[in-house]
Parts: C-alpha cells; structure tokens; sequence
C-alpha cells in the first residue's frame, strides 16, 4: 500500500535526505526558495508547476538562473514559462553536440556563483521534477567542496562560468572530460564520493564496491536494470554467501533479462507494487545499499546508455546512520510487493549492533491500521499480542536474534 508519509531526515546542519515524491516538488521548491545569488539546475525534466513557480520567484528577486535540460522536454510547458521570462536554457543537443543521447542527470547546486563559501548547496537523487509520483528519493547536502564538483560539470555543459553559455565550448555526453578538480569529500565527518557519466565510467566504480568491498548484503531498488556485468556480479557474489535482495520497477519490459537472470539463481528479487492511485506511478529510485553502510544514489539507472553515453550523476555516501534511512525505504518498497525481507537470524547472533539498528529500521517499516495484530516467532508459535502492531520485529530468544512477523 502507498505510504503518504514524507520521510524526511535531517541527519545535521548539512545533509538532508527526502522519500515520496509527492512532497519532493514542496521540498525542491521550498530549496530553490532560498537561493540567494545563484541558481545552476540541470535536471532531466523540469516542468513541475510549482517548482517552475518557485524558479520564476527566485528569477524575479535577482537570482542569477541557468538551466540544463533534456532536449525531448526542452519545448513543454514550464520550460517555456522559463524562456519567456528570460531565464538562459539550452539541453544537451546544444553546440557541436548532439542529442543523441539523453541528459539524465537531477541536480541543482545553489549560491555557488557568489563570494560566500559557506551557503553553498547541492540537490542531487532520482527524483524528476516532472509532476509525477513516483518512489524517488533526493539529497540536500550542504557543502562548498561538493557544490565545487557539480559545478565544474555543469559549466563544461554549459560551456562558460557566466550566465550565456558558450556553444563553442559546451560539452554533453561522450563529449565530455573529467574536469571535477577531486571526487571525494567529506561532510560532517561522512565521506561522500561523486562521479559523472560517461568519462567516469560509474560501472567500474560499481563493480569495485560490489566485488571488494562488499562482505554482507547488498540491497538495491531500480527503475531500469540491463547492464549484465552488474547484475552477473551480483549472482556472483549471491553465489559467494553475500546477501542479495532487489526490487525492480514492473512495467519496465527492459527489465526481462535482469529478473530472469535474478530467478533463474534464486536471488530474492522482485518486480514492485508501488502505486498512489496515478497509472503512471513508477519505482524510479536508483539505489545500492552496501553492508548496511554506503548508499549509491543520483539519476543513473544500471544500463549501458548510462554508463557509456547520458549525461549521469552518482554520489556515493558512507554511512551506516544514512544507509539505515534508504534501507527503511528499501524494506517498505520491497515489503509492499508481498514478500517479507528476510534477515539471517545467524548473523545477529554475533551482530546485536545490526539487530538494534533494524529495529530501529523496522518500526517504521510498515504501520498497520489494525491494532490487534499477533506477532508470531518463526515456527509459529505465538510470541506477542501487541496494543499496537508494526513489523517486522527482531527479537533475542536464547542468546540468537530472531525475526517475527505481524500479522493482521
């Protein structure tokens, strides 16, 4: 069942993560509100009214706006609101490029273009500001290192530093080189890495975290999954003891081979059931938990065109506190389908650190509107009757953690 819920989570002064699309086009709004100076939004489709509002507002109050976008939606509605009032746009076919491929990418770095290094912000994740609902999910990091790097792929799309872009200079797709003067930086003591297709080749940088430095679960929800090496290393690595569990976006006929290779090695993957009441809800999130501790997020869906040819953006963030917020989405989406995330009771017996933090997970993860449900350990017997039933629920039951299930 959909959850209308926002989950918002402020883990510091200085980074932000948001769930549900409904809300994101208040929270984008809300963010572009409190641009000061400048405004660099480079953003797949931008055509949400509010947002393009909120956009118009700031572009009225003096904020200095330059706009990327994607060529097929270059000429709809909120982007021509944006034309006429004399906000710069172009998209990736822009110069001697071509539009041949597709600008991917959802961010926006805020005040960056100013001489105050300390309001500087960037707004990066999965989600389209496109009037949809989807499962999406953004990030709001506030930070001059990170804002640094997005900026410099913005300006080589751009083709200058000022507000008219520079046909003769500008640069999309494979056009593209690594100009970021560093990808790593840290925020609040949190590492966070990020990366741009194709001159990064974010594949590459997959496959290194999926093979060395996974020795856990990996957990992931797409909305397009066709890249074999990703998915092959993941069976790999399935094949290896390491967890596996994935839901994948349903309607996506691309998907077939991925699911297929998923089922044919029995890893728990599974096509989602998310759904508010719009035929065109979709699970768009692009997300890798790794060991419960690093979390991939941005606009790049695991297929070839966004490894080798979109505009992409990716960021990589280390940790646990962060990565326990996307993994509550993740047991909500993967839960909504009717399947129930299965967690190792073997390996809580020596990790009651991970249990404790999925119960803290795990009351968040499904409310149920009846208040008498009946918690049962896994053999059946009967545990618990609760006043009020959430699940699942972990529990110690002879030195070994357990897992339970609510039921109605």
């Amino acid at each position: 069942m959909y959850n209308s819920f926002l989950f918002l989570i402020l883990l510091s002064s200085n980074i932000t993560v948001y769930f549900e699309s409904d809300t994101l086009a208040k929270k984008l709004s809300y963010f572009i509100s409190g641009a000061q100076q400048s405004l660099d939004i480079c953003f797949h489709q931008y055509y949400d009214e509010e947002v393009i509002d909120s956009t118009l507002s700031a572009w009225e109050r003096g904020v200095k706006i330059r706009v990327i976008t994607e060529y097929d939606y270059s000429d709809y509605y909120g982007i021509q609101r944006l034309k006429d009032a004399g906000i710069p746009v172009i998209d990736e076919g822009y110069g001697a490029n071509t539009t041949a491929h597709r600008m991917h990418n959802k961010f926006i770095i805020r005040d960056y273009r100013d001489d105050d290094t300390t309001n500087n912000s960037v707004w990066v994740g999965s989600f389209n500001a496109s009037g949809y609902v989807h499962a999406d999910n953004a990030v709001y990091i506030s930070n001059f290192a990170l804002s640094e790097i997005f900026e410099a792929e913005f300006n080589q799309m751009w083709g200058d530093t000022d507000d008219t872009p520079n046909p003769a200079y500008a640069r999309t797709g494979s056009n593209k080189y690594d100009q970021c003067p560093f990808h790593e930086v840290y925020v609040d003591g949190i590492k966070i890495e990020a990366y741009f297709s194709p001159y990064n080749r974010i594949s590459n940088i997959l496959l290194d975290y999926i093979n060395y430095n996974t020795s856990e679960e990996l957990d992931f929800l797409m909305y397009t999954f066709m890249n074999y090496s990703i998915y092959d290393a993941m069976g790999q690595r399935f094949n290896e003891g390491i967890t596996v569990y994935g839901v994948m976006e349903g309607s996506q006929d691309w998907n077939r081979n991925a699911f297929q290779y998923f089922q044919s090695h029995n890893i728990p993957v599974v096509a989602d059931s998310f759904y508010t009441g719009d035929p065109h809800s979709l699970l768009h999130h692009k997300v890798l938990i790794i060991d419960d501790s690093i979390v991939f997020t941005g606009s790049y869906n695991f297929t070839l065109s966004a490894d080798t040819s979109n505009d992409e953006s990716i960021i990589i963030i280390h940790s646990p506190e962060i990565a326990s917020l996307y993994k509550n989405e993740f047991i909500e989406r993967y839960e909504e389908t009717g399947h129930i995330y299965h967690i190792d009771e073997h390996s809580f017996s020596a990790r009651p650190d991970r249990a404790t933090l999925i119960i803290r997970q795990s009351k968040f993860v499904k409310l149920y509107r009846e208040h008498h449900g009946f918690v049962f350990r896994p053999d059946g017997r009967i545990i618990h009757n609760p006043h009020t039933a959430y699940g699942p629920v972990i529990y110690k039951e002879n030195g070994i953690w357990k897992k339970a299930i609510v039921v109605k």
